[in-house]
């Protein structure tokens, strides 16, 4: 490549010492290689300052005292970047040694694109699972409307702007579990996006990740994003009617699914009823009368047939 901009590569990092290691020697297996990685250590009690520091200057190591909510770490380690673009990537997650490359080249190509995503699968106990999404093409350019009701970001495979990042002010951190969303949401309302099709990382899936110790965040998050657009851009509502009708009737059905996971449900059936009696959705109600320990397993055979 001509123009090898230096990419910041974003890590947060609390007590990750199972997994941070193959994480940063994906990176050094990048074959793009202009690049720093920005540690960001939250405060971590185990030993993953000892492994973050035995790595050479190219990783910029930083610490705090005190441990902050996710957001609010990134946009610390964000004021840290330097490079013209910024990557991220969590301590249990792996980049394909391309990565890198790959999003570099389409950026050069489509420099009027705020922001890049590509592909990843999904990897529980070493075994590949299944891709985040399928398309028919290498790339796609996907609309504000797709990541409002289909979002499928993964976050170690975002690549944005340094520049964007600091116009849109970084993450709110009134976000838990979904800050990600609400600023790749965000910045697609104004820029185009482009989705790479290629599978460029793997995702860990594993008991004592964020995403499922928290799930029951994810309904009450994406209905304060909408709040959010709704208030921030006039004639939200009227243009987006559809969708934001299916983003309230989305988030009750998963605030459903978390009251019968969690043996409430009465609430649950509730919610469903109000979340549109849809076939899936009646599915979903008559799996809530069996007891909330088969969770796992029917909604394993609930997600095989509406995939």
């Amino acid at each position: 490549m001509i123009n090898q901009p230096l990419v910041s590569i974003l890590m947060n990092c609390y007590n990750g010492e199972k997994y941070i290691r193959e994480a940063i020697d994906s990176v050094i297996a990048q074959t793009y290689t202009n690049w720093e990685i920005i540690f960001w250590d939250n405060a971590s009690t185990d030993s993953s300052a000892e492994i973050a520091q035995s790595y050479d200057d190219k990783l910029k190591y930083f610490c705090v005292n005190e441990t902050s909510e996710l957001y609010e770490a990134r946009n610390y380690a964000l004021e840290k970047c330097t490079g013209k673009y910024v990557a991220f990537l969590d301590c249990d997650d792996i980049w394909m040694e391309n990565k890198l490359e790959v999003q570099l080249q389409y950026a050069n190509k489509y420099p009027e694109a705020g922001l890049f995503y590509s592909n990843a699968v999904n990897v529980r106990n070493g075994k590949n699972g299944s891709v985040v999404f399928k398309s028919k093409n290498d790339c796609d350019v996907i609309t504000f409307q797709h990541l409002l009701v289909r979002y499928d970001v993964s976050m170690c495979t975002l690549l944005v702007a340094r520049s964007l990042l600091n116009e849109y002010g970084g993450f709110d951190k009134r976000f838990t579990v979904t800050g990600d969303m609400e600023l790749c949401v965000r910045l697609a309302h104004d820029h185009p996006v482009l989705r790479v099709s290629e599978v460029l990382a793997k995702i860990g899936i594993h008991d004592d990740c964020l995403t499922l110790r928290k799930m029951g965040l994810f309904s009450d998050e994406k209905l304060l994003l909408l709040e959010k657009m709704i208030y921030n851009y006039d004639g939200f509502l009227k243009e987006y009617t559809d969708e934001s009708i299916f983003v309230v009737r989305n988030s009750m059905f998963k605030k459903a699914v978390v009251c019968w996971r969690d043996g409430n449900s009465v609430l649950a059936r509730k919610l469903i009823v109000n979340s549109g009696l849809t076939i899936k959705n009646i599915v979903f109600f008559i799996m809530t009368f069996f007891p909330s320990k088969m969770y796992l397993k029917t909604s394993n055979v609930y997600r095989h047939l509406f995939r």
